[in-house]
């Protein structure tokens, strides 16, 4: 027998109780709970729907649903990396090694004419407006997501990558602007892995956006 809509809706709350705070893997939850406790209720009829639950979740084990997010959650950060790592690759591969090797070779032309303080502002400068690009959509996406999801909070690795890792690359290399071929390939590299981060986060949200439609409310 179906469970009531008033049942469903005491198992989202049930999910918030057990302090899962995604909608996306409360709906997982939620369906799973309402398939198991159905079967739990058929097998028998005399089962009352609160007993039910308990008894299947249970099944959870003493931590709850605190394993199921942390498994959800590398699961994604898994699918992240290797969206991440795939962007990194179309760089150098045909046509886009093209463009590479152009953004390269222009960058070890312009250090000809440029004091190495020039080229670390350059660097820094290319930094912050990827940066401040994505925290733009990173705010954007905040503004109409009505409801937390772990697909989208899963993108926090991405932006770990975009705001730590070129400030590092920037700190080590910031003694070595007088060459211009490592001038070159500093900028290239803040080019491909910021680009990438972007590709990352803009897939993550196109999805989320497609399958939980319903968790994004856009104003006019």
């Amino acid at each position: 027998m179906p469970l009531t809509d008033l049942q469903i809706e005491s198992l989202f709350k049930f999910t918030q109780k057990k302090f899962v705070h995604y909608y996306d893997l409360q709906l997982e939850l939620v369906d799973h709970l309402a398939s198991s406790i159905e079967d739990e209720m058929v097998a028998n009829p005399n089962l009352d729907f609160e007993y039910a639950l308990q008894k299947v979740y249970n099944r959870f084990g003493i931590f709850g649903f605190a394993k199921v997010v942390q498994e959800k959650s590398a699961a994604l950060h898994k699918n992240n990396w290797r969206i991440w790592r795939s962007a990194v690759k179309e760089f150098f591969t045909i046509p886009k090694i093209a463009f590479t090797i152009a953004i390269f070779f222009a960058a070890i032309f312009l250090g000809k004419y440029l004091p190495p303080n020039f080229k670390a502002i350059i660097i820094a400068v290319t930094w912050m407006c990827y940066a401040i690009y994505e925290i733009h959509n990173f705010k954007i996406t905040r503004k109409i997501n009505s409801k937390k999801l772990l697909l989208t909070e899963a993108t926090s690795f991405s932006s770990g990558i975009g705001l730590i890792g070129p400030q590092i690359v920037i700190q080590i290399s910031w003694a070595s602007y007088h060459n211009n071929f490592v001038f070159a390939t500093i900028f290239v590299l803040i080019i491909i892995l910021e680009s990438a981060v972007i590709k990352v986060n803009k897939t993550v949200r196109k999805k989320a956006m497609d399958l939980y439609p319903e968790a994004f409310v856009i104003s006019s």
